[in-house]
């Protein structure tokens, strides 16, 4: 098992549906029967607490810090995750999402690799491969507590692209750099976490990864083909909508126009972690 006592992961979740609650615990139960000393910072994000999470602090509150942030309906991810990353003082943190999953053993190479890169100021403790998985591998996985089986699971590549799929799998995403991002907390801080400008989701993790390397730090990704992101299937949700997908969108440009290391340490300064 592998000890975490120097990470913290950090969700961010509004429960537009009771899947978001279900898969937070699938995801927390799975990390304490795989993992020692593991710390969840979980920030809820909505117009007011939610009695769900009730379940989840009885279990994990000796462990885990339970936040809750209030919006007025438009919510924030980065400034709730922002707002997490203040409860904690462990020297790594992940950036991750109510329903992924990632295998402990690249949680642990990439704190090693970072350990011995001091220029990195991040890592994805994954190769870009984001994949959806089956309401019946969700059923496996909440029982046994284990994802070695979808190891089996996984495309050759030359089937890995978007929209590959079978009764099991999908692949989303060939390229991610979201869901589970790692950081090294101090690098954190320096380059004053998320940008708090992005409304909902949306381009704040390409942003993070421009920012990051502008600022001169190494931002790697894991290269093991088995190291992959694994989404748990979720209902849909009418909140799912993202009117300010746009504005991301031309905020993100916006911070790709910025082209010295100056001009982003002038921009970075424009907001209060």
């Amino acid at each position: 098992m592998h000890d975490l006592h120097n990470l913290s992961i950090l969700v961010h979740i509004r429960i537009d549906v009771q899947d978001r609650v279900d898969n937070l615990e699938i995801v927390m139960d799975y990390f304490h029967k795989n993992c020692t000393n593991v710390q969840f910072v979980i920030i809820n994000d909505d117009k007011s607490p939610d009695n769900r999470l009730k379940k989840l602090h009885s279990k994990y509150g000796n462990t885990s810090k339970f936040l809750f942030q209030e919006n007025s309906g438009e919510y924030h991810r980065t400034r709730a995750l922002n707002e997490a990353s203040k409860h904690t003082d462990r020297e790594y943190l992940i950036a991750g999402d109510t329903d992924v999953i990632v295998h402990p053993d690249y949680i642990a190479s990439s704190i090693q690799y970072c350990n011995e890169n001091k220029n990195t100021g991040g890592i994805y403790p994954y190769n870009g491969l984001f994949i959806h998985v089956s309401e019946d591998h969700k059923k496996t996985i909440k029982k046994s507590k284990s994802i070695d089986f979808l190891n089996k699971c996984i495309p050759s590549k030359e089937n890995q692209y978007p929209h590959y799929k079978n009764n099991d799998i999908y692949v989303a995403h060939t390229r991610s750099v979201g869901g589970c991002v790692m950081y090294k907390h101090d690098v954190w801080n320096k380059i004053n976490g998320y940008n708090p400008n992005f409304v909902g989701w949306g381009a704040e993790d390409d942003e993070i990864n421009y920012r990051m390397k502008m600022l001169g730090y190494d931002f790697p990704k894991l290269t093991d083909d088995k190291a992959i992101v694994w989404h748990l299937p979720h209902r849909s949700a009418v909140r799912e909508s993202q009117p300010y997908y746009e504005h991301n969108l031309q905020l993100r440009q916006y911070v790709w126009s910025l082209k010295t290391k100056s001009q982003m340490e002038e921009y970075i300064k424009t907001w209060k972690l």
